[in-house]
């Protein structure tokens, strides 16, 4: 496993993106953006029924995890979603960062 660590980060593979909340507020209103961050949230990262990752998004809803190349899914294990985000499995390629941007709903109505 430290071996296969030591390789990811070498080689630079991974997922970075941001997540976001939408909608954010019960009520949109014209000028005033409906989504927001999801600012220091956790995810999960998973290789078939594996925790391989865990990571928080930064205060604009940012994250960067190594990872090796592989399938993963992502949890989020402090929401409960009403709807899966929009990008919930991908792909990570030797040697590149998938970026994934990814929206979620908690509910807000």
């Amino acid at each position: 496993m430290l071996t296969a660590l030591a390789a990811t980060l070498a080689l630079g593979s991974g997922a970075a993106g941001t997540v976001v909340i939408a909608p954010a507020r019960p009520v949109c209103q014209v000028g005033r953006p409906c989504s927001a961050p999801d600012a220091h949230d956790t995810l999960v990262f998973w290789s078939g029924s594996r925790r391989v990752a865990r990571v928080e998004t930064s205060a604009v809803g940012a994250f960067r995890v190594a990872l090796p190349a592989g399938y993963y899914r992502i949890t989020f294990p402090n929401r409960r979603l009403i709807v899966r985000p929009t990008a919930p499995t991908f792909a990570v390629r030797r040697g590149a960062y998938t970026q994934l941007h990814l929206s979620i709903d908690v509910g807000i109505r």
